[in-house]
């Protein structure tokens, strides 16, 4: 199957696998339904979205947008000519690029279960419209069904909506408009997606989600249920085991990067706070350049970035970070040989995903566990900068005392009250 597949388009193999997915609901076979989905994350042929690292002209491309684009992250601040310049770069990656032919190593299910312990494992799929989940909690698989409420009610959007909102000043009637607005989506949510485990949540099981589709922008730490509980979201389950690994391999995270991209006001001493009591390189101001930031990242057990972030949902790889010399692209993240093992993104929106043709995701984020980090830990919605310092204290104190990622992300945003982060990859257990 996983052969023919991968001789069709991807069209075609979407359906192949919808069939194989729905023979395997219709059989009861909840175990089958979990390979199935997996088999059809790792097996539908893609386009490979980011050429070699050595690719000259799409180098060029970037560096060309880069300069022309500045100080401004958000496409509408700069000129009409960044849409050539933009399609340009389109250009050279799809040029770049090709097929993907890596093989799709099954799934082993004894595997799942090692790495999953007494966590609670939320793997959800789409079929003929209606969003299921395959459950799997102490060794048992289960399948759940949420209905179609889920995508098509526009309670994702509402809730990205109203906690962005949140994060600008305002008057307090409208603040609390807000606050209300965000609190009714997110039950609404919360009891859509997370009912068919209310029992385990109850005993303080932590989460290892796979989401699909619009799923892969949540804010998961907004649904009552999730709130200062331990919550990672994975691409898919072999992402999830293969940054398992890498993180078990990692060193004790000395080789360390600091950056503070401009523009912020509270990012520097964020920054330097952290820098101050883990040590390693800092790059702040005009040191905080494209290439510096690559340089001092690629390899490095540990990278933390405060920057001003901006998520492209029309094309998710020219999501970027604004540093010093103008944003860095998701593009640019191909670059690096050996992404950081631990990677934290202070900023908005960058920890998105996009689902593209095929099922595929593409992103910032997405780039980054392409190129071997094991944890991402970056915002899916808007956030201030004050509160995200805040946050992200709260979230190194955890780390040092050696709570695992996704335990002190959970935390920290439950201290100061914030939902905005979400902890991608492997986040402990």
């Amino acid at each position: 199957m996983t052969l023919l597949a991968r001789m069709c388009s991807p069209e075609h193999a979407e359906r192949i696998a919808g069939a194989a997915i729905g023979a395997a609901v219709r059989s009861g076979t909840p175990s089958l339904v979990l390979r199935r989905t997996e088999w059809f994350r790792a097996a539908v042929p893609r386009r490979r979205q980011l050429p070699p690292p050595s690719d000259r002209n799409l180098r060029t491309a970037l560096g060309t947008l880069r300069e022309t684009v500045g100080g401004h992250g958000s496409r509408s601040a700069v000129p009409a000519a960044v849409g050539a310049l933009e399609d340009r770069v389109r250009r050279h990656a799809v040029r770049g690029g090709g097929n993907r032919a890596e093989a799709v190593r099954k799934l082993e299910l004894d595997e799942v279960l090692s790495e999953l312990g007494k966590a609670v494992l939320l793997n959800y799929f789409v079929h003929d419209g209606r969003v299921y989940s395959t459950v799997v909690v102490d060794g048992e698989v289960r399948l759940g069904e949420h209905g179609d409420g889920v995508v098509e009610s526009g309670e994702i959007d509402r809730l990205r909506y109203f906690l962005g909102k949140q994060s600008v000043r305002t008057d307090p009637h409208s603040a609390e408009v807000f606050s209300a607005g965000a609190r009714e989506s997110a039950r609404a949510l919360d009891r859509w997606l997370l009912e068919p485990v209310e029992r385990e949540l109850h005993r303080g099981r932590s989460l290892v989600i796979v989401p699909t589709g619009p799923l892969h922008a949540l804010p998961w730490a907004a649904l009552p249920r999730c709130r200062g509980r331990s919550v990672t979201v994975a691409p898919s389950l072999r992402c999830w085991l293969g940054a398992a690994a890498r993180a078990r391999s990692a060193t004790d995270g000395s080789s360390g990067v600091w950056v503070g991209g401009p523009d912020l006001e509270h990012a520097v001493g964020e920054v330097r706070t952290l820098h101050a009591v883990s040590g390693g390189r800092l790059l702040l101001g005009g040191a905080a350049t494209v290439d510096r930031v690559l340089e001092s990242m690629d390899g490095a057990e540990f990278a933390h970035i405060a920057a001003h972030g901006w998520f492209r949902g029309d094309h998710p790889l020219l999501s970027c970070l604004e540093l010093a010399d103008g944003p860095l692209y998701g593009y640019d993240v191909h670059r690096l040989r050996r992404g950081p093992t631990t990677v934290v993104l202070s900023a908005c929106e960058v920890g998105c995903l996009a689902t593209g043709r095929g099922n595929e995701l593409t992103g910032m984020a997405a780039a980054l566990l392409e190129r071997g980090t094991a944890t991402l830990i970056a915002g899916v919605v808007p956030i201030s900068d004050e509160r995200a310092a805040r946050v992200m204290v709260s979230l190194h104190t955890g780390l040092r005392q050696g709570l695992a990622p996704a335990e002190a992300l959970a935390s920290a945003q439950a201290m100061h009250g914030e939902h905005g982060f979400v902890c991608l990859g492997h986040g402990g257990t």
